[in-house]
């Protein structure tokens, strides 16, 4: 059987190369180089950005053809019988600008690219609109991004909608405007030994949480069943935030990623969730439950957001890490999520179980939050960012943490990136402790 192929053109587009990712499984990709590589590669379906040259050679060649470009309601399209994807994309610098009170609709990246690698497959010729169904204001959407409008007061302004013809179902676009009410998140939080920097950091978490406006409710799983000091502090701490914390004491060492999967599967149902290593420290009054669920639900195609660190920063800035504006907001960002260390990462509940939780079995110490942000990127074709504006302290080794330092260092120095690889099982079976 005949492998399908897919001759992509404007592939730098971040459309077009994520439309294709999702489509990328046993399907043969050729990123096209000009204009005579559709008759060349005879493929099943191009695809391209605001490209009328490829879908005119399409018409004439009558290829199957998906064409992605920015939308103008005036814009007709000749090419009746091939597949036309028109989209609306949120310019917000643009919207910024306004100085009126537009009614707006448009896609968003997530929704549309699922639409688009799903007609790819099963195409059928036509001539499809796609935009979000709804409306939304401009100031509704300076608002949702807490952004000020350049101009002092905006007066209403004309309609910019537009009705979508294709027949699918989008989400309202209103409802990424609208914030449900009572939201759940879940804070999982293991802990290893170190009583002193775990006292630190949970005492600072447990203050902040306080001040979130949403439902929150805080797993602790204890690593250490040989430390009865640990454990005596902890269950003295959940007796005295009886409403805000759960405690689970483990009779042994399941790791980082065996405890939270463990604390997951054993807890209520959420609709985003947290895990932080028992080293972060809250900064005072910073609130960094609100800051990251705003960097997480306002960034769009955005599967998980991790916190900056200072102190002792473990990511890898100025190596592979970009710092970035998007939607307004300064991230760090690294393709498929590689170099960003977690150490306290926010992320949808859907997508956790979608990427299969924590991998487990691999190492007890090596590589957790950095399988999992590669595949956030690898398997959701979402993207990984830090937030740069939301710090939390990562305390450097202490002296008394000279040898656990080390085995930690020996770890990195062995796996590298290896840890990546499914089939990496690593050599560190048990804690440094056990």
């Amino acid at each position: 059987m005949d492998v399908p192929r897919y001759l992509v053109f404007d592939y730098q587009n971040e459309i077009v190369d994520i439309s294709v990712q999702k489509i990328s499984e046993n399907k043969l990709i050729i990123m096209a180089k000009k204009i005579e590589d559709i008759e060349k590669f005879n493929p099943d379906c191009v695809i391209c950005y605001h490209n009328d040259i490829v879908v005119n050679e399409c018409k004439k060649l009558n290829k199957n053809c998906v064409h992605i470009y920015q939308f103008s309601r005036y814009y007709q399209s000749p090419h009746k019988n091939i597949c036309n994807f028109v989209i609306k994309r949120l310019d917000l610098e643009k919207i910024q600008r306004d100085d009126k009170n537009y009614k707006y609709n448009f896609t968003v990246i997530q929704e549309a690219t699922d639409q688009i690698a799903n007609t790819m497959i099963n195409f059928e010729s036509g001539n499809n609109v796609l935009v979000n169904p709804g409306s939304v204001l401009t100031k509704q959407i300076l608002d949702f991004y807490k952004i000020e409008t350049k101009t002092k007061e905006l007066i209403k302004g004309e309609d910019r909608t537009s009705i979508s013809s294709y027949p699918s179902k989008l989400t309202s676009i209103e409802n990424y405007f609208t914030e449900r009410e009572n939201i759940k998140i879940n804070i999982y939080l293991p802990t290893y030994y170190r009583i002193e920097k775990t006292q630190k950091s949970l005492l600072s978490i447990v203050e902040d949480v306080k001040l979130s406006k949403y439902d929150i409710k805080i797993y602790i799983g204890d690593n250490s069943p040989n430390f009865p000091e640990l454990r005596e502090w902890l269950k003295e701490l959940e007796e005295n935030n009886k409403d805000l914390i759960s405690l689970h004491l483990g009779e042994k060492n399941l790791g980082k990623s065996g405890m939270v999967n463990y604390l997951y599967d054993n807890s209520r149902k959420c609709d985003y969730l947290f895990s932080i290593d028992s080293d972060m420290i809250a900064l005072e009054n910073s609130n960094f439950v609100d800051k990251m669920i705003f960097y997480l639900t306002r960034l769009e195609n955005c599967g998980l957001i991790s916190s900056n660190q200072s102190d002792c920063c473990q990511h890898w800035f100025e190596k592979s890490i970009d710092v970035l504006t998007k939607q307004g907001l300064s991230v760090g960002y690294s393709n498929e999520g590689v170099g960003i260390a977690g150490g306290c990462i926010c992320l949808r509940a859907e997508d956790w179980e979608k990427v299969g939780k924590y991998k487990e079995g691999h190492d007890i110490y090596t590589g957790d939050d950095g399988i999992l942000t590669h595949n956030i990127g690898k398997i959701l074709r979402k993207y990984v960012y830090v937030a740069m504006n939301c710090i939390l302290e990562h305390p450097k080794p202490t002296e008394d943490e000279k040898e656990y330092t080390e085995w930690k260092g020996k770890s990195w120095q062995r796996d590298q990136l290896k840890f990546l690889n499914e089939d990496y099982k690593g050599e560190n079976r048990k804690g440094f402790y056990d």
